[in-house]
């Protein structure tokens, strides 16, 4: 069976699954609405609000409002310093790829300064997404390998990178260079790496959360692809990106 009709026979409304053949359009409708404003005024602080993602292949996307309509009902963070489960993300993705099948999770922001909240977005809309897979009676972990994609504009330069600062008394596979807060390992590597290595509890709070662990990532790939600043619509090859 097609993976897209494994989906539609799960308990959600079919119309929430959509297959792509090749290529897949994500929208930020705040920052789309913003650059339309920045038209008007004539102006080019324009930000990211469309990425066009090719693939040699079908995608599988999951339609936004699976998680919007459901994003009322979720705690939000009483600090930026906390996860928010009311946040969505840009997009969810599934593709297939010798013999594993991917789901890639979408954030697209205009600035490197809000890496640390897209970070978050992901984490968040991971934990529900994980709802409905484990939902379908044919679900194997073991068949699917889970990425997490920014895009963004490049961090500034003239900002130096977080020193390595205290080490932190809590081992964690995600720790490098002894920096020992969250927003600093985010920034820190992917600056350095163009990516991190990210396990639930490496958030702040997550451990007051009563949430089973299968719902929590282990280790998820994040990855950022750096656009060029002032780029509005951007095309991307997911070929290359999970190679």
């Amino acid at each position: 069976m097609a993976l897209v009709d494994d989906f539609k026979k799960s308990i959600y409304k079919e119309n929430l699954f959509d297959e792509h053949k090749q290529s897949v359009v994500l929208v930020e409708k705040q920052n789309k609405e913003e650059n339309k404003k920045q038209d008007k005024l004539k102006t080019s602080n324009f930000r990211l609000e469309e990425v066009t993602l090719n693939y040699n292949g079908s995608i599988i996307q999951i339609a936004n409002r699976f998680l919007e309509e459901t994003s009322k009902i979720y705690k939000s963070s009483k600090s930026e310093r906390e996860l928010s489960f009311s946040n969505v993300c840009d997009g969810i993705l599934f593709v297939e790829k010798e013999g594993k099948i991917y789901l890639i999770i979408i954030e697209m922001k205009s600035g490197f300064g809000e890496i640390v909240k897209a970070v978050k977005q992901i984490v968040a809309s991971y934990v529900k997404i994980k709802q409905f897979l484990l939902s379908l009676k044919s679900y194997n972990p073991d068949d699917y390998e889970e990425r997490a994609l920014i895009f963004s504009y490049p961090f500034d330069t003239k900002t130096p990178v977080p020193a390595d600062i205290q080490p932190s008394q809590r081992k964690s596979d995600v720790m490098e260079n002894g920096l020992s807060s969250f927003a600093d390992r985010i920034k820190y590597n992917i600056r350095k790496n163009h990516k991190v290595v990210l396990n639930f509890n490496d958030i702040q709070g997550t451990d007051l959360i009563n949430i089973d662990e299968s719902l929590c990532p282990v280790k998820l790939s994040i990855r950022h692809i750096e656009l060029e600043k002032g780029t509005k619509i951007a095309s991307e090859n997911l070929n290359d990106i999970l190679c």
